[in-house]
């Protein structure tokens, strides 16, 4: 369940696929939305077709955080046409897998929200706690 109460400023976006949260933590997934809105994040669940997670997943996410990582990295996101909003974002992950060789800067990125732990992913502001500031992803048109 730290992939969803785990989000804040390091970690604008967590998910797990709904079976994770029924069958192997056992929970119930209205309790983790409430939960999830309790520590102040937002809820998106989508089924298979939004997703692409068999079964379906839920989403949680820091609003204030993801909106400024976008926002800072707009003209990334805007050169492969993504949608620089928080919901459309994550709505546009489920269209697919993303090519880290054929277009690493934006994988970077999601690497990013989601705060993936592979040193060659790493965000710059690494683990502190002060994050006065959403990290760019170094990107040339």
């Amino acid at each position: 369940m730290d992939d969803l109460y785990a989000v804040g400023p390091h970690k604008p976006l967590g998910y797990l696929p709904l079976d994770t949260i029924l069958e192997v933590e056992r929970e119930d997934i209205d309790a983790v939305k409430t939960r999830c809105e309790s520590l102040g994040l937002l809820t998106h669940q989508g089924d298979l077709e939004e997703t692409n997670v068999v079964g379906g997943a839920l989403f949680a996410y820091d609003e204030e955080s993801l909106s400024e990582l976008l926002e800072v990295n707009r003209g990334l996101l805007e050169h492969y046409s993504w949608p620089v909003t928080p919901l459309e974002f994550i709505k546009k992950l489920g269209e697919g897998l993303i090519n880290s060789t054929e277009h690493p800067a934006l994988f970077k990125l999601i690497a990013w929200a989601y705060n993936d732990h592979r040193p060659e992913y790493q965000r710059p502001d690494g683990e502190s706690d002060t994050v006065s500031r959403q990290p760019k992803v170094p990107f040339a048109i």
